[in-house]
């Protein structure tokens, strides 16, 4: 007879979540973001100030060279942040779980251990939704600011900006003083401004451009967006497919406007509030360049570092660097048997200049 501990084993819970069917929609800061391995629980990365590129100064023969500015080169150095979280099995669960197993009644053990199976699942979701906040947040803010309301986390706060002196927020977020719900509001073509204004800038090539829910219904519904794709025709039907159409031949090159929420998971619950939230400012569209513009750094948890000189003990590694073990308290009273997910992650932002960002009013 299989006891609990073996039933949710670290290692057959990895492999389960592993191979678990995804039902729902996919996060998106991993495209941007790509996972990488660090030992160290601090991220340091160096971000230099990105300008568009000067010309060659003239030098004489048999002259010195002349020396060129690294560009503001900064380094970064920070402690990651750790989330540790657990999901208890209670006396009553254990009680019922062993009563069936050792009745043998396979068809409500097998449902019972789904259920705490899906708790477990629940935890791991929770570590994504994680990286998933912190990411977006620097992508729209540059800064991340995280305060714990757990009373034995208390004082537990993580606040990093990437922004140090402001210039960020001052140049590369470009404000749009009419909203775009207003009849003379032009949604496309302050997209098209805003791209331009970033190839002029920096040189950047724009090729994803990221709407909250509100904004990318704004946008189709405009009466500026209809006259531009239909000059011929009044009252058509615009579709996200005519949208990015248009805006291409316009630039010269693939652009893809994403309803952020319609295509990846795009929003979080707030616990302190107990309100839902979207990862995306209602107000703001993203502007994003082809590729990466940083990486997820996934540190070693004391779990994971634990086994490293303790072989024995029973830890797995899933997503890039989430620790699963268990933890049995052997008390009198009362039982404790727990399953714990842990993280140490933090998003690097070296390309910090090549994001812009659109504050509709």
């Amino acid at each position: 007879m299989l006891t609990i501990q073996e039933l949710l084993d670290p290692t057959i819970i990895a492999a389960k979540w592993q191979d678990l069917p995804q039902t729902k929609l996919p996060y998106f800061s991993p495209t941007v973001f790509p996972l990488r391995r660090t030992v160290f629980t601090e991220l340091s990365f160096l971000k230099g100030s990105r300008v568009v590129s000067a010309a060659s100064r003239l030098s004489a023969f048999d002259a010195d060279y002349t020396y060129v500015d690294r560009g503001n080169l900064v380094k970064k150095n920070v402690e990651m942040p750790f989330t540790r979280e657990a999901y208890r099995l209670g006396e009553k669960e254990r009680r019922r779980l062993n009563e069936l197993l050792s009745a043998g009644n396979l068809g409500q053990t097998k449902t019972l251990v789904e259920e705490l199976y899906n708790d477990v699942f629940a935890l791991l979701d929770r570590a994504a939704t994680f990286r998933e906040f912190t990411a977006m947040s620097i992508l729209q803010n540059a800064s991340v600011v995280i305060a714990s309301d757990v009373p034995e986390n208390a004082k537990q706060t993580f606040e990093i900006t990437y922004d140090q002196s402001a210039q960020w927020a001052a140049h590369n977020i470009i404000p749009i003083a009419t909203p775009w719900e207003d009849p003379t509001a032009a949604p496309l073509m302050d997209i098209y401004k805003a791209i331009r204004f970033a190839q002029k800038e920096t040189g950047t090539i724009i090729t994803k451009v990221l709407l909250s829910s509100r904004l990318f219904e704004a946008m189709l519904a405009s009466e500026k967006t209809n006259k531009l794709l239909f000059p011929n025709y009044e009252n058509s039907i615009v579709t996200p497919a005519r949208v990015n159409e248009y805006l291409s031949a316009t630039v010269g090159r693939k652009i893809e406007v994403i309803d952020f929420a319609g295509n990846y998971r795009g929003s979080y619950l707030d616990e302190a509030t107990g309100s839902v939230k979207e990862f995306i400012n209602a107000d703001r569209a993203i502007l994003l360049p082809a590729g990466s513009v940083g990486s997820t750094y996934m540190g070693v948890t004391p779990a994971e570092d634990a086994k490293s000189y303790k072989p024995d003990l029973n830890v797995s590694v899933v997503d890039g660097g989430v620790a699963i073990n268990q933890s049995i308290i052997k008390t009198d009273e009362p039982f404790q048997y727990k399953i714990i997910a842990s993280q140490v992650a933090l998003q690097s932002f070296e390309g910090q200049d090549d994001v812009y960002g659109l504050q509709v009013a």
